[in-house]
């Protein structure tokens, strides 16, 4: 049996990744393909990774970046929320308003903020798997400032066609499309594309990667990580279903006809389906956690059939 290696989709293992040693030449090469800006000195505000934190349900383990010509933060997201825009809107502008600027200086000083967000799950209903949004007037579309700007990464629209003949990546949205793909590396062979392209960087990743993979406490950890995601993921649809539950008994209880009755429950099973369908990453959990609701396989299968955006991409695998 092929082994596996720790998924960089594991927010711990990823920023293990990006702060191993206190290196951060390839954290510095990422965030480089992605926003478009070079970054020389690089300074991480929080490597450490705290034992506490580790089991926190809603502990965010990001990485936040300061730069001489940038801040940034990075966050791993391996589970759909349905706030999840809000929430990256209010910490971008958090991260924003942390410019340190001194005594005396004038705004002009303050440096760009950047939030990129790397999500294992789809976001946003375009084939697009890069999404960059900034402050721009409505009308005009003319933009207000180069300093302030949101990055989305969506890991599953990413297509094996996507990563033909890239052995000699030609431009900086290759090169960015390799580190998406390693990204996604499940088993040892999965890196083996790595070790043949001249994009000499990607070797160094995949060195990196299958060396933490052999650590026994980052494994353990990681391990701990996402059974503490899981965990609440699944907490969170077992009350999503639940409030679902208490508002179809009380539509009854209001003297819903059958038929009526019958949209409310599919109208009730589809809103599970879907919100399972986004907080799980392979069919097993996805089944794993149906377990916990009303609906069968059958009646997915159903849902599938009239509504087929509903099914995930990895139901078939």
């Amino acid at each position: 049996m092929e082994k596996e290696i720790l998924k960089l989709t594991n927010d711990l293992v990823f920023k293990r990744f990006f702060t191993y040693n206190n290196d951060y030449s390839l954290l510095g090469e990422f965030l480089s393909l992605v926003t478009g800006h070079v970054y020389d000195e690089i300074q991480v505000i929080n490597p450490e990774i705290n034992d506490t934190d580790i089991a926190g349900k809603q502990i965010i383990m990001d990485i936040r970046v300061k730069s001489d010509s940038a801040l940034v933060n990075i966050e791993m997201q391996s589970y759909s929320q349905s706030d999840y825009i809000d929430r990256s809107l209010l910490y971008s502008t958090r991260h924003f308003a942390n410019n340190n600027i001194k005594c005396g200086d004038g705004y002009i000083k303050t440096s760009p903020a950047y939030t990129i967000n790397v999500l294992k799950n789809k976001l946003f209903d375009c084939s697009e798997y890069k999404s960059v949004f900034e402050l721009r007037e409505q009308n005009r579309n003319e933009l207000l400032s180069e300093k302030f700007k949101i990055f989305f990464l969506e890991l599953s629209k990413l297509d094996d066609k996507l990563f033909r003949n890239l052995s000699d990546p030609a431009n900086n949205t290759d090169k960015l499309l390799f580190w998406l793909m390693l990204f996604k590396c499940e088993k040892k062979g999965d890196l083996d594309m790595f070790y043949t392209t001249n994009y000499h960087t990607m070797t160094t990743a995949a060195d990196r990667l299958l060396l933490i993979s052999e650590d026994e406490k980052t494994r353990v950890n990681a391990e701990l990580r996402e059974q503490a995601q899981a965990d609440y993921a699944s907490a969170m649809a077992n009350q999503y279903a639940e409030g679902m539950t208490a508002g179809y008994n009380k539509g009854m209880t209001a003297g819903y006809n059958k038929g009526i009755s019958m949209g409310i429950s599919m109208g009730e099973k589809r809103g599970v389906v879907k919100l399972i369908a986004g907080l799980c990453g392979t069919k097993q959990a996805f089944l794993d956690m149906l377990k916990n609701t009303d609906c069968s396989v059958e009646d997915c299968q159903l849902l599938f059939s009239e509504c087929p955006e509903l099914k995930p991409s990895y139901w078939e695998n």
